[in-house]
């Protein structure tokens, strides 16, 4: 297992967060994601989470754009190569494994969640976990995901990929939990949500 997550955690440092990371298109689409999270929001300094931070890049860029922002991530190895690079937000990378750890105590206030493919990568009992986490705390949330199988369903088992929904299911399950569909995302993939909490 331990080694499993040092192929998935080298891997992920050597495409997106090696010494040019700043060069890279990944970097930058981050950012957008970013700014897209924080203007969605309204306000100048919203508290977000993002699900799945994997190299950090989206975390990194909430935090330097104003936001108070949190991660969430199982693997060890990223999170060191993550508070290696930016040491004054250790703290805001959570590491635990949600499919076995209970959901993160954050204090603050939670505007926004946001999840750029990783909800896959999930089961699907941990997905309606933190289904239930956004909707019981946030107003927003940013979220992609592989809305269908690959011809090569082994390449699902390569990639880790649980629990992959077309568009529709997704929105069912958010839907038990408060979380809406609001609109269609263009932005960073062709395909995705922003689901709005109807009691907030």
């Amino acid at each position: 297992r331990l080694s499993a997550d040092i192929d998935v955690a080298n891997l992920q440092i050597a495409m997106y967060a090696g010494a040019d990371q700043k060069d890279h298109p990944h970097y930058h689409m981050c950012a957008e994601v970013a700014r897209r999270v924080i203007e969605r929001t309204g306000k100048k300094n919203p508290v977000v989470v993002e699900i799945g931070s994997g190299v950090g890049n989206v975390l990194e860029h909430l935090n330097r754009q104003g936001a108070i922002g949190y991660g969430v991530d199982k693997n060890q190895y990223l999170k060191a190569d993550f508070d290696r690079r930016n040491p004054d937000l250790a703290d805001r990378y959570i590491n635990i494994n949600l499919d076995h750890d209970d959901i993160p105590n954050i204090n603050d206030e939670i505007d926004a969640f946001v999840s750029i493919e990783v909800l896959e990568h999930l089961t699907l009992e941990t997905v309606h976990k933190v289904a239930q986490w956004i909707g019981m705390t946030a107003k927003w949330f940013y979220f992609t995901s592989t809305p269908f199988f690959n011809e090569d369903t082994v390449a699902d088992c390569r990639h880790g990929h649980i629990t992959v929904l077309p568009k529709q299911q997704w929105i069912n399950i958010f839907k038990v939990y408060d979380m809406e569909y609001y609109s269609d995302l263009d932005y960073p993939e062709a395909w995705g949500i922003l689901f709005k909490n109807k009691k907030l």
